[in-house]
């Protein structure tokens, strides 16, 4: 076989190719195992699994997240398809989930690796079903692992998750269905979401949100844990320059003709052609919506062994769509306020009771929320659980938001790096209020709510709420 150097220097150039620091690779045994299998891949996409397919010293995996953007007809089922044959045959995954934006995409892609599997005698060896029904399409392995394909939707992505999980059409992603799928990988310890698609359209600008940030963080000066291939196309690019088509479509001339291209040219409206084929960017409608706090900052108050200590502050938040909701404590930490993120769950109805079960367990000052937001309406049910409230108004929500800034901008805030946290933080927009600002729930592509009830957290932290006389005899 040739060397995996040697083929990916053939490869076409990305126009942006982000790959985290690794000690080890494991994409040579995936490309072998699909080869195996009757899938040849190309040099591009040979490529995008050696840049996903990092690890690091502890043998997790160098990328939790990974993008893979091309124009359609490139391909990139393709480089899906060889890393779920090595997640099921290889990796030890246990669980891996594949959804598409439509439910027709999910199903083509079931069909072609299931060709690949029943058509390979060792592997088919190792399967114990394939299931066809609508809707239950599945691969179940005799080592008890399981490949399932579905349609996303914010109720089918609170099941997902799984060590593997593949967001193909990510260009359509809306806030609903990331705001379900953050929470199931939080207990996974060496997972991977891989984001598929072609650059949004106009029409999808809400949707694409997700990707545009993603896409923020690979050209950013500290990308994380993120890896990124994409083939595309700066604005204003000749649509007629064949020399455009080749940079944004790797497989030009190959899998994808160059007749195909002329006709889309001559028939397509322009600005799809230079999306669906050039791979060219729209400008992001939210591109003057600053961000509330730099990732990066975020990331430099990360301490491993960072744990708040009593008496806690909790605080909690609700999407505005009430999908989501989240609670966070804030304790000391070495002189440091130190945060949490303990809860964080698809809708509200869980919300009181784990509210009250916190309360009950822990030495705690106050639990603040913004008393103007949908967490307002849940005052009256934790009063009469008896539970010490603060609640905060406009004025209190702006100036949480800039006490948060600070201690994040000057490094006097403490956290232990959980990666949920992290996602809220770099999708939190600003929301101008006068003179000064506070978070945009609506502005922000994703849910936020952990990083609004930390911001009411620090704040209630560092000037509690009286006691009331009659507790204060336990207090002292």
């Amino acid at each position: 076989m040739t060397s995996l150097r040697r083929v990916i220097a053939a490869a076409p150039k990305p126009a942006l190719l982000v790959q985290p620091p690794e000690v080890s690779n494991a994409a040579v045994e995936a490309i072998e195992l699909a080869a195996s299998a009757g899938l040849d891949l190309d040099p591009w996409q040979q490529l995008a699994l050696r840049a996903s397919l990092g690890e690091t010293d502890t043998g997790k995996w160098a990328a939790t997240r990974v993008g893979v953007i091309v124009p359609r007809q490139n391909g990139k089922g393709a480089c899906i398809e060889a890393r779920e044959l090595a997640g099921l045959f290889l990796f030890g995954e246990r669980t891996i989930n594949h959804t598409a934006h439509l439910f027709k995409t999910a199903a083509d892609a079931f069909e072609r690796i299931t060709g690949l599997i029943e058509n390979t005698p060792d592997l088919l060896r190792r399967t114990l079903y394939i299931r066809r029904s609508h809707g239950e399409e599945r691969i179940r392995l005799r080592s008890g692992a399981e490949l399932k394909f579905l349609a996303r939707s914010a109720s089918s992505g609170r099941g997902l998750g799984g060590d593997l999980l593949i967001l193909d059409e990510a260009y359509h992603l809306p806030a609903a269905v990331m705001g379900a799928i953050q929470p199931t990988l939080s207990a996974r310890v060496n997972h991977q979401l891989w984001f598929t698609s072609s650059p949004p359209v106009e029409e999808y600008a809400v949707e694409g949100r997700t990707l545009r940030r993603l896409r923020c963080t690979a050209e950013s000066a500290d990308p994380g844990r993120l890896a990124w291939v994409e083939y595309s196309n700066p604005s204003g690019v000749d649509p007629t320059d064949r020399k455009a088509w080749a940079r944004a479509n790797p497989n030009l001339g190959t899998r994808l003709s160059i007749s195909a291209v002329e006709d889309e040219l001559d028939t397509l409206e322009p600005a799809i052609f230079e999306v669906e084929r050039l791979g060219v960017w729209t400008p992001d409608p939210d591109q003057d919506i600053e961000a509330a706090i730099p990732l990066t900052e975020w990331e430099a108050c990360e301490h491993a062994d960072a744990a708040p200590s009593d008496p806690i502050t909790f605080a909690f938040d609700v999407a505005p769509n009430r999908n989501s909701a989240s609670i966070v404590a804030v304790g000391d930490w070495h002189g440091h306020p130190c945060v949490e993120l303990v809860e964080q769950h698809s809708g509200t109805e869980w919300l009181v009771d784990r509210l009250g079960e916190l309360c009950e367990t822990w030495d705690y000052t106050a639990v603040a929320f913004d008393s103007g937001s949908a967490a307002g309406s849940f005052q009256p049910q934790l009063e009469r659980l008896g539970i010490r409230l603060a609640p905060e108004g406009t004025a209190g929500v702006k100036r949480a938001a800039g006490r948060l800034y600070d201690s994040v901008a000057s490094g006097q805030l403490a956290h232990w790096g959980q990666p949920e946290m992290a996602v809220a933080v770099g999708g939190a927009k600003k929301r101008d209020i006068g003179d000064a600002w506070a978070f945009g729930r609506r502005s922000s592509a994703i849910d936020i709510t952990p990083v609004v009830a930390t911001s009411l957290a620090l704040i209630t932290h560092e000037d509690p709420p009286e006691l009331p006389a009659e507790l204060l005899e336990f207090v002292y």
